[in-house]
């Protein structure tokens, strides 16, 4: 091509570029705010994210202007300039409106570009880019346009710059610029940009290029970057045969595969896209890597160069995505939405063919996207289930001979968790033309997950292992079968979780023809050729190849009795937790001699799980039981799951012997494993971690070793022993000799530290002794604990106490649980006195406390409601009258600790007792000498000139000072002082009772009615021999006082109590003798205020005096 062929000032295209800057600045006089909006619009894009997209600003719009698909691109950096060429269309009228407006693009459908925004975006790295083109050149400058705009919208700091084109001279420019002259000999367009800034980014913009842009540009074969500042050139090329793509630059070789589809875009879509994005179709594309490590990376999406989404879909999915003004992110609009998740799966979908490979026919499948747990981005986590949807539906995966089927024409072999060797004993065996999936398809773990979501749309489910392994036998042939028995000896050894289904598989020939599965208690093998039976296998299979052997291997037999008893054993063995198994085993036992079942149980099961039936009707292992004897007596009530059925197992007492079965404890060995062991390092661990925490060196418990330590075999099955049993053990390993055992941590600062062994341990863990208040575990046990008796308390006696340790403090006894023990086992009374013994040393009321309720028995208050007395009239009327819980006590020290430490309110009543009666008409008041005059002789003890009131009701009352109750009690005898109140109906012997009674005499009344008639008897006879003795003492006693009263003044300054005492001892206890009728003691008080008494006081004073029986009188 010519220099002269490139259009001028003289061109169509420089005519319009001049008639257009006419125009704009026409526009501008008329409009001068326009200046200052354009340049805005100018600045906004070149300081966004086009700021450093220039170049991909300047290949993308090359691209779109190349039709033919031979294109070439070509970028220069050299010196202080920048160059794109390429040999597209030359530039119209129509793409110069374009690049001088903003959201205004004629670009479409099938062009990279869309606004004219990117072009914009070079006045930030020149002040003067140029543009060359075979119809036109034209230029802009930011001076210049400056000038020109200066005088209609003075005082902006910029001015738009490509608003305002002008004509170039292309002869001229390329005249002086050796660079662009070469590249207008064979492009049809050049841009120059003139730059303004340091070009060190721009180098390694050009570096970091992405040269997958080819993938996307179908036109251009070929992208050359001719970085002179740097000296580096680099040309990618594009190779193009149908779907298949090769990239490469000489040295680096890339094969890609291009899947394309034309997407339909949905009137909706269109709308809420906008007229600036909306496409009636879009072209989405899918580039996919077939070999290196681009193929194990990443996918990403792009508009036609790289966003920021990532997506676990392998490959570039590229499509004119609706993105932000800046290009970088894709917008989550239905637009978009659409594309990822219609267009996107079909294009998957029909892809897949065309990225198998005759090795590996799955391979597509490390392509799909991944489920993890967070999405790389928004359009990630929405592509990814529209894909696997679309895939359930298609041919999908591939059979054995490679061919993609659709799923439900496929059968999936069962997961067999990485059986390696198993899967490849099947695949040798298997026809190729079989339609059972692939097995590349589940070679790695990720396509295992592929598969299985694949599997769950189109709800498919495997194929159990029973079809897998019964397709080897499909042919019948014994060939074949024989195969499949060499797989089931396989999972018989190996492959344990496949044992049951193994058994379940129809492979053993029969000699009806048919195939059985190879279950030992129903197959057997035949003893001869003559051996028949629907349950026999084929004779001539037995004696083909290999198969005798790996029937045998199988544990097939011949049907005997040690046969019968050989088969259910490994039937035992296949799950010892089967009862009804172990049951038969031990019935069928009997009928073989015992030394060939022992032989059998060591040689086929681990005797301890073997099942044996305890006294409880349960089964546990052999291990688990013991023989009943001393240590657990065969009535030992909440230990029949720990011993041998002796009824049961009557005939087997000997074999169970042999096995292993104990009566007694066993002597302690030194281990360093077992149950016993373990149990006790675990928890040893635990403890010692935990302790060392908050300690300068802190260790973990996988940090610990423990020494070997002597242990006592079983101890782990006794620990849930009923009490007695547990009893028992204890007092046993107490009376043995223990030792220490070491532990010592990996820390090179901790040193070897001593420690009790298992046997103790156990000891304090599950322990039980022997207390005042019952069998208790030891961790429960105390020794003697001060201020405490011990019968309050689970102390097991001083010597096991000191051998164990045990807590001797207050604070060391778990009182949580002592206390309902002792609540439990002790006397009301006394439980009294250990709360006060806890209240004494401060501990915390108990929410509830036991009490006495109305007929005497324990009863549980919330201890807010709980009361506290020490006297026991009181107890018995908040008990029994008033209904109040309460706690009577006679320490006064008791009494005071639970009032002042546990806050129960301390009661004391006053009774006030009085009789009410109905005294008859016509009948006196009679002294005692009256009614019975000889009584005083026979009983001294009587006062004979005690009044005696007959009445014909009599009622004793009470009232009290704690509530307004009155408690009346008729009585048939009441006494008030010096007078005797009685029921005029009684007998004269009851009367006589009730008065020995009140004056304490211990004789009957029966007896002293006979010595008063002897006394009476011999008075009379005394009568008649002395009247004259009698009159003289008559007078005699007429001549002595008869009464005496008196008042003897109170010093209200000194104790009222001791000046009573004094009155009593001097004065009332001369006068107070049995002789005396009346003897009445009154206390009388004289009180003047000349301030006045008020009406409360008066009115209390005269209601107390009443209640004690007496009176007071008020004047004014």
């Amino acid at each position: 091509m010519s220099v002269s062929d490139w259009g001028g000032s003289e061109s169509q295209l420089g005519i319009f570029v001049e008639d257009q800057s006419r125009q704009i600045l026409a526009a501008y006089d008329a409009k001068p705010d326009l200046v200052r909006e354009h340049s805005n619009i100018e600045l906004a894009i070149s300081q966004s994210g086009y700021g450093r997209k220039q170049l991909n600003e300047l290949i993308q719009n090359a691209a779109d202007a190349v039709d033919e698909f031979d294109g070439r691109i070509r970028m220069v950096l050299s010196g202080d300039s920048l160059y794109c060429a390429n040999n597209g269309s030359p530039l119209t009228a129509e793409g110069y409106a374009t690049l001088v407006s903003s959201h205004s693009s004629e670009k479409r459908d099938d062009q990279i570009g869309r606004f004219g925004l990117g072009f914009k975006s070079v006045v930030q790295i020149s002040n003067s880019p140029k543009m060359y083109s075979r119809s036109g050149s034209v230029g802009w400058d930011r001076e210049r346009s400056a000038e020109k705009l200066r005088s209609i919208c003075p005082g902006l700091e910029a001015y738009p710059i490509l608003r305002l084109g002008y004509t170039l001279d292309p002869i001229q420019d390329a005249a002086t610029d050796s660079i662009l002259a070469e590249l207008m000999t064979w492009a049809t367009t050049v841009v120059k940009l003139p730059l303004n800034q340091q070009s060190a980014w721009l180098s390694k913009a050009i570096e970091d290029f992405p040269h997958e842009f080819l993938l996307f540009s179908p036109s251009i074969a070929s992208l050359e970057f001719d970085d002179r500042n740097a000296g580096n050139i680099t040309t990618w090329t594009a190779q193009r045969t149908g779907a298949n793509v090769v990239l490469t630059n000489g040295d680096v070789r890339e094969e890609w595969r291009f899947f394309q589809h034309e997407h339909v875009v949905s009137p909706q879509a269109a709308i809420e896209a906008g007229s600036i994005a909306a496409r009636e179709t879009v072209k989405v594309s899918w580039a996919v890597p077939m070999e290196g490590t681009q193929r194990r990376t990443r996918g990403s999406f792009w508009n036609f160069f790289p966003t920021d989404h990532q997506t676990s879909l392998r490959g570039i999915v590229n499509a004119a995505f609706k993105m932000n003004e800046d290009r970088h992110s894709i917008l989550s609009t239905m637009y978009n939405r659409e594309i990822l998740e219609r267009a996107l799966p079909t294009i998957v979908m029909g892809a897949l063919p065309n990225l198998q490979s005759e090795k590996d026919p799955a391979s597509f499948l490390d392509l799909l996207p991944a489920r993890g747990r967070e999405s790389l981005s928004w359009a990630d986590a929405t592509i990814n289930e529209p894909i696997f949807k679309a895939l359930s539906v298609a041919s999908c995966l591939p059979d054995r001979n490679g061919q993609l089927r659709f799923i439900s024409d496929l059968i999936i072999p069962p997961d067999l968790d990485e059986a390696t060797r198993l899967e490849s004993m099947w695949d040798e065996a298997v026809s190729k033309d079989r339609p059972w999936l692939h097995a590349a398809a589940l070679k790695t773990k990720e396509r295992k997950l592929m598969v299985r979501r694949l599997l769950a749309l189109a709800n498919k489910g495997r194929a159990s292992v029973e079809e897998w392994l019964e397709e080897v036998t499909r042919s019948k042939e014994f060939s074949d079968i024989e195969k499949a028995l060499k797989m089931a000896v396989e999972i018989d050894k190996h492959y344990e979780m496949h044992r049951a289904a193994m058994r379940r598989s129809r492979i053993v020939p029969m000699q009806d023809g048919t195939l059985q599965a190879p279950i030992t208690t129903k197959v057997f093998l035949p003893i001869d050729d003559e051996d028949r039976g629907t349950n026999v296998v084929a004779y001539d299979f037995v004696h083909f190849g290999e198969a005798g052997r790996l029937l045998k291997q199988l544990d097939l037999q011949a049907l005997d009795d040690r046969g019968k008893v050989d088969r259910i054993a490994r039937k035992v063995s296949d799950d010892y937790s089967d009862p009804t198994i172990a049951e038969s085993l031990w019935r069928t036992s009997r009928s073989i001699p015992m030394a060939e079942f022992i032989s059998i149980i060591n040689n086929r099961l681990d005797p301890t799980r073997l099942l044996a039936r305890s006294k409880s009707g349960t089964w546990a292992p052999l291990s688990d039981l013991w023989f009943a004897g001393d240590l657990i007596p065969s009535n030992s009530i909440g230990d029949e799951h720990l011993v041998v059925d002796d009824l049961f197992h009557r005939q087997d007492r000997e074999i169970l012997r042999n096995l292993g079965v104990l009566s007694k404890l066993a002597e302690p060995t030194k281990v360093d494993s077992g149950p016993d062991y373990m149990a006790w390092k675990q928890s040893e661990a635990k403890r010692i971690s935990e302790e060392s925490k908050n300690s300068p060196v802190p260790v973990s418990e996988a940090s610990l070793r423990f020494s070997p330590a002597r242990a006592t075999k079983g101890l782990h099955l006794l620990a849930g022993a009923s009490r007695g049993t547990r009893s028992r053990v204890t007092q046993i390993l107490l009376g043995l000799e223990h030792f220490k055992a070491t532990v010592e941590s990996s820390s090179q600062f901790s040193k070897p530290t001593s420690l009790e062994g298992p046997d103790l341990w156990w000891i304090r863990n599950f322990g039980v002794l022997q207390t005042r208040l019952d069998l208790v575990d030891v961790k429960y046990c105390v020794g003697n604990v001060e201020d405490i008796p011990s019968g309050f308390l689970p102390n097991p006696g001083p010597e096991n106490a000191e051998k164990l340790g045990l807590p001797t403090q207050f604070n060391q006894v778990n009182w949580s649980f002592v206390l309902p023990l002792a609540e439990e086992r002790l006397q009301l009374g006394r439980i009294h006195e250990l709360y006060a013994i806890l209240a004494s040393h401060g501990a915390r009321r108990p929410v509830e406390i036991l009490v006495e309720n109305q007929v005497g028995e324990k009863s549980r208050q919330r201890s807010e409601f709980v009361s506290v007395t020490g006297d026991k009239e009181t107890f018995n009327f908040l008990k029994n009258v008033m209904e109040s819980p309460a706690i009577y006590l006679e320490s006064t020290e008791a009494v005071d600790a639970l009032r002042d430490m546990w806050k129960l309110p301390e009661v004391k009543a006053e009774f006030f007792d009085s009789i009410r009666s109905s005294q008859i008409e016509g009948k006196t008041e009679q002294t005692i000498e009256d009614l019975f005059p000889q009584l005083h002789l026979a009983e001294s003890k009587v006062r004979r000139t005690y009044k005696c009131i007959p009445c014909s009701t009599l009622e004793a009352v009470r009232a009290n000072s704690l509530n307004s109750h009155i408690e009346t009690k008729v009585s048939e005898f009441l006494k008030e002082g010096s007078t005797f109140y009685y029921q005029s109906e009684i007998p004269t012997r009851k009367l006589l009772n009730y008065l020995l009674q009140a004056f304490e005499s211990n004789k009957k009344a029966f007896d002293v009615e006979q010595a008063m008639k002897r006394i009476a008897k011999a008075q009379i006879q005394e009568a008649k021999n002395g009247k004259g003795k009698q009159q003289a003492a008559a007078d005699k006693q007429k001549s002595l006082k008869t009464h005496a009263s008196g008042f003897i003044p109170m010093d209200v300054e000194r104790d009222l109590g001791e000046q009573l005492q004094l009155i009593k001892h001097a004065i009332l206890s001369h006068l107070d003798t049995a002789e005396a009728s009346v003897f009445d003691v009154r206390l009388s008080f004289e009180v003047d205020n000349s301030k006045g008494i008020s009406e409360e006081i008066v009115a209390k004073v005269r209601e107390h005096a009443s209640r004690l029986g007496g009176q007071a009188t008020f004047e004014g």
